[in-house]
């Protein structure tokens, strides 16, 4: 049996709307710590990986975030909501 680390201690930070929502500092101290591996400028990352799960879902809960970082000054994450706004007709 493999030993997995126990997130629940952040786990209220890991919903699709927390990381969207998600700043610098909780980054940095909060879940950067946990997931070592992931640099620390890694918070982009996160944020066009929820982009891309809340796309992929479908579900019109999501539309605001995804219209939102539309607007977003990191022309990664704006690409990435614009590829959401695609695939969503929206």
């Amino acid at each position: 049996m493999e030993n997995f680390i126990d997130l629940s201690d952040i786990a209220p930070y890991l919903s699709l709307e927390s990381i969207w929502n998600m700043d610098e500092e909780i980054f940095l101290n909060v879940i950067q710590p946990r997931f070592w591996y992931i640099g620390q400028d890694g918070l982009r990352i996160w944020k066009c990986n929820a982009l891309r799960a809340m796309a992929n879902s479908g579900d019109r809960k999501y539309y605001e975030y995804i219209k939102e970082a539309v607007e977003n000054p990191d022309r990664n994450i704006r690409n990435t909501a614009l590829w959401a706004c695609q695939q969503l007709g929206i």
